[in-house]
């Protein structure tokens, strides 16, 4: 049986088809490709770590005074205070960088069988004040912290704080490290990338992590960032996560 002929249209319908079939596969195949490309990458991180050492302090100590009425524990206060700037300053302390805080005032009152207090009742008072030294001379104040302890001997009711170790150098030293950090992830890449006869191309992206400041030889972390001022010496860490395109 003789084939019929096929129509214009039908053969003009089978050729778009076939182009259209040809897009397709064109389309993912190239698709394919660039995500074959993407997937060539190394994920590495780098850290960079630097002993530091505090250049302010930051120390208080407080005087209290107590007394049956207001007035003689307010004389015995001041008295005290008094001494105390007076040690300060026999110390090497200048008197600029001495700062006295008001007066605080605590009432006592008496209490029942049950030990609870009798508000109507006052039977003493309890004033205290607080004296803070901030100073870049670190090793004189942290000497000093640990000195006062001659003025309970003189019958000064005082209580020393710990001090307050600081490094104030702290956004100029995270640019460096970070910097210190980048380079490292960089050696990180090339090292692995060589493993297998790679070659690191360009960055493909790079993340930088908070900067931890802890005290010397702690290794804690935080999402937030560590910012250590208990120690007078502290080890400052930053990590940066990057990925390099390879070859």
């Amino acid at each position: 049986m003789p084939e019929k002929p096929r129509s214009p249209w039908g053969t003009l319908v089978a050729a778009l088809g076939a182009v259209f079939v040809a897009l397709i596969v064109a389309r993912t195949t190239l698709h394919a490709v660039r995500v074959k490309f993407r997937d060539q990458t190394i994920s590495v991180t780098g850290s960079a770590r630097q002993r530091i050492r505090s250049d302010l302090v930051l120390w208080s100590c407080t005087i209290s005074a107590r007394a049956t009425d207001r007035a003689s524990a307010y004389a015995e206060l001041t008295a005290g205070v008094t001494r105390v700037r007076a040690w300060l300053r026999s110390r090497g302390i200048s008197e600029s960088q001495i700062v006295v805080d008001p007066v605080t005032t605590q009432e006592q009152f008496a209490r029942n069988q049950e030990g609870q207090p009798i508000p109507e009742q006052v039977i003493g008072y309890v004033l205290s004040q607080s004296v803070t030294i901030e100073s870049r001379d670190v090793d004189r104040v942290t000497e000093v912290s640990r000195a006062v302890t001659d003025l309970i001997h003189q019958g000064v009711a005082v209580q020393s704080h710990a001090p307050r170790y600081i490094f104030t150098d702290l956004a100029r030293l995270k640019i460096r490290l970070i910097a210190d950090a980048s380079r490292d992830a960089r050696t990180r890449a090339e090292n692995v990338a060589a493993q297998t006869q790679s070659r690191i191309r360009n960055l493909s992206s790079a993340q930088m992590g908070v900067i931890q400041v802890n005290a010397a030889n702690e290794t804690e972390v935080s999402a937030e960032g560590v910012n250590d001022t208990s120690a007078l010496e502290k080890d400052a860490l930053a990590v940066v996560r990057a990925v390099f395109y390879v070859d």
